[in-house]
């Protein structure tokens, strides 16, 4: 006696235990299939990541914000530093002038500390990898501290 294939049974309980093996087989293989597939993706990208960083980074160096931001950046920097060094002349005055007024030593000191964060954040920017080369051929590449114009000392007179 030959028995008939589970799909052409009339008893519907051996249809569905056929059908149903059947069914969990094709779920488990989706899911090994999804998983492994998502698996070499992250591992594709795991790969790639330095080229794509490396890609982003440029694209983002590039960028028109970047560019005019990074630009007046120095430029706003270089002025702030020079404004400052100036400044410093007359507060060095004021101390001078009046050595008992906690205000005077105060403004001194504060407007040199001012002027000695903007020259190193300058600094710091003429070497950022988003900055450097966007800065203009007329500033210096790094503020020497042994220019009167920039030293964020007071100016002997």
């Amino acid at each position: 006696m030959r028995r008939e294939p589970w799909y052409e049974s009339e008893d519907p309980g051996r249809v569905a235990r056929g059908a149903g093996w059947r069914v969990g087989v094709w779920i488990v293989v989706g899911v090994i299939f999804f998983g492994l597939l998502g698996i070499g993706l992250w591992a594709f990208n795991v790969a790639t990541s330095d080229v794509k960083g490396r890609g982003d980074a440029q694209i983002k160096v590039n960028s028109a914000d970047n560019r005019l931001f990074a630009q007046g950046n120095f430029l706003d920097l270089y002025n702030e530093i020079k404004a400052t060094d100036r400044k410093l002349d007359q507060a060095a005055a004021d101390k001078a002038a009046h050595p008992n007024d906690p205000t005077a030593a105060t403004n001194y000191t504060g407007l040199k500390a001012h002027c000695e964060d903007v020259r190193a954040e300058y600094n710091a920017a003429a070497k950022k990898i988003s900055q450097a080369k966007f800065r203009d051929e007329d500033l210096p590449a790094q503020i020497d501290d042994s220019d009167p114009a920039t030293d964020c000392k007071e100016n002997a007179k």
